[in-house]
């Protein structure tokens, strides 16, 4: 599988059963919020499934790290942990773990 039809297909399942998100970082001394809107799916309040793509249509600094913040449903949740997963070195997956 190629990184393109592997992000396709994960841009095409997180269409249909995911809900609208949003990923924030503050960055200086001012804490002066970066934000992307994202589809993904959330299992649980622990597991939140992204595909790369919006980010990256974004440009925002991606991939998510610890201490971003995820909010879900108008709650505020923190990503205490990441996993990603990459195909040919490209990023196609991103796995995050939250705690609200």
């Amino acid at each position: 599988m190629s990184p393109e039809s592997a992000i396709a297909a994960l841009d095409r399942a997180v269409h249909v059963s995911g809900e609208q998100i949003r990923l924030r970082r503050t960055t200086g001394t001012q804490q002066i919020p970066l934000d992307v809107d994202c589809r993904a799916c959330a299992q649980g309040d622990l597991k939140v499934i992204l595909s790369p793509t919006e980010m990256k249509n974004a440009q925002w600094t991606w991939p998510p790290r610890v201490n971003d913040k995820c909010i879900i449903g108008g709650k505020q949740f923190t990503v205490f942990g990441t996993d990603n997963l990459s195909i040919g070195g490209q990023l196609v997956r991103i796995e995050l773990q939250v705690r609200g």
